[in-house]
C-alpha cells in the first residue's frame, strides 16, 4: 500500500487526503500550521499530525504539498531530501520549483474549486498530472487513475494557460455572481431568483460553445438597453464600469455574426 504524507490542511488537502484514502492509500502524516484544522485532517484520515518538516518519514513514498502558490518554494525548500516523491498540486505553479530542492517531483493537480464542507465528486475531476521523469508520471498518472476522473497528461506551460482559463471561468464567474448579489441585494430581492438562469446556463455549456450561446443585450449590440442599464448603475461606477468592459468584449466578438 502506497503511503502518503500531507503538507498542508486547506480546501485542497481537506478534499484530497480522504480521497486518496478513498483510494485505497495510507495517509500517515499531516504537517500544517493550522493545528486545529490539522487534527481535523487527521481524524478523517487516520494520519499522525507532525510539527516539523524534519519528521516526515522517510517509509512514505509520496509527499503531497497542498499549499498557497506563493508558499510553495519555501515548504519545498524545508522537506528533507528523501526517497519519496514530492508534489505539489498548484496549477499556476511550475515544475522547476520543486526541482531546485528535489529529483523526484511532480505535479498533481485536480481542476476543480474545493470548499470547506462542500463534497466534491473526484470521478467527475480532471487532474493534470506531470512528473520529472516517466516513471513518476506513470506513477501519478495510477493514483489519478485510483481517485478520480480524467487524467491530462500536461506539462507546467500548458497547465498554467489552463489554470488562467479556470480563473476566468470559475474566480471572475463568482466574482459576477457577487455583483448580481450586491445589485439584488440594495433592492431587496434574495439572489435565490437567479439561481434557475445560472444552473440553465452552465448546464448548456455541456452541449455547445460558449461563443455560440452567449445571449443578451451586447451580444445584439443593443445600445438603448445597455444605456439604460448603465443609467441603472449611475451611483455605482465600479459595477458600471466593469458592465462596459464586458459589454465592449461581448460586442466585439460577436460583430461578424
Amino acid at each position: 500500500m502506497l503511503k502518503a504524507a500531507i503538507i498542508g490542511s486547506g480546501n485542497v488537502a481537506e478534499h484530497l487526503a480522504p480521497a486518496l484514502k478513498k483510494g485505497g492509500y495510507k495517509i500517515t502524516q499531516v504537517y500544517t500550521r493550522n493545528r486545529n484544522s490539522g487534527k481535523e485532517l487527521t481524524k478523517k484520515t487516520g494520519a499522525v499530525l507532525i510539527h516539523s518538516f524534519e519528521e516526515i518519514s522517510n517509509e512514505n513514498q509520496i509527499v503531497f504539498i497542498c499549499v498557497s502558490d506563493h508558499s510553495i518554494a519555501e515548504v519545498a525548500s524545508n522537506i528533507p531530501i528523501g526517497n519519496y516523491i514530492v508534489v505539489h498540486t498548484s496549477g499556476s505553479t511550475h515544475l522547476d520549483i520543486l526541482k531546485q530542492y528535489h529529483k523526484k517531483c511532480g505535479v498533481f493537480y485536480p481542476l476543480q474549486t474545493f470548499t470547506k464542507g462542500i463534497k466534491t465528486d473526484w470521478k467527475k475531476i480532471p487532474i493534470c498530472i506531470e512528473g520529472s521523469n516517466k516513471a513518476i508520471t506513470d506513477k501519478l498518472e495510477e493514483i489519478a487513475e485510483n481517485i478520480g476522473g480524467p487524467i491530462y497528461k500536461i506539462n507546467s506551460k500548458k497547465r498554467q494557460q489552463i489554470h488562467l482559463a479556470a480563473v476566468f471561468a470559475n474566480n471572475f464567474s463568482n466574482a459576477c455572481y457577487n455583483m448580481a448579489a450586491t445589485l439584488l441585494m440594495k433592492n431587496k430581492v434574495d439572489f435565490k431568483i437567479l439561481l434557475p438562469l445560472i444552473d440553465q446556463t452552465a448546464l448548456k455549456t455541456h452541449f455547445s460553445t460558449p461563443q455560440q450561446l452567449q445571449t443578451g443585450p451586447a451580444r445584439r449590440n443593443d445600445q438603448k438597453v445597455i444605456k439604460e442599464h448603465l443609467t441603472l448603475l449611475n451611483e455605482d461606477k465600479e459595477l458600471a464600469n466593469v458592465y462596459k468592459q464586458i459589454s465592449k468584449y461581448i460586442v466585439h466578438h460577436h460583430s461578424n455574426d
